[in-house]
């Protein structure tokens, strides 16, 4: 050891304690929702955040607080789609 440095310095591994506050986790869920189709994209989303209200309902530490729709499959229901869908086998739920 260099006389420069000085002593080396001994440190401790301590564990993360839980701090006993509160935390929100976002997640993101993708969900099938059938509409009646029309020339409106718009329209189409507005369908589909009425029909996630009406199943989706708010509870104590529960808030679903944003819709991203990310494509419209025309002409086409969800039974069709349910068919194509592919599962990552390696992800667990």
């Amino acid at each position: 050891m260099r006389k420069d440095m000085g002593e080396i310095g001994v440190g401790e591994l301590v564990a993360p304690q839980p701090t006993g506050n509160r935390a929100v986790v976002a997640m993101t869920i993708q969900v099938l929702v059938e509409v009646r189709e029309t020339d409106s994209w718009h329209d189409m989303v507005e369908q589909a955040k009425e029909e996630l209200r009406k199943r989706v309902v708010e509870g104590k530490g529960f808030l679903p607080f944003r819709v991203m729709p990310d494509i419209i499959h025309d002409n086409t229901t969800v039974e069709q789609l349910k068919m194509r869908l592919t599962v990552n086998p390696k992800q667990e739920w």
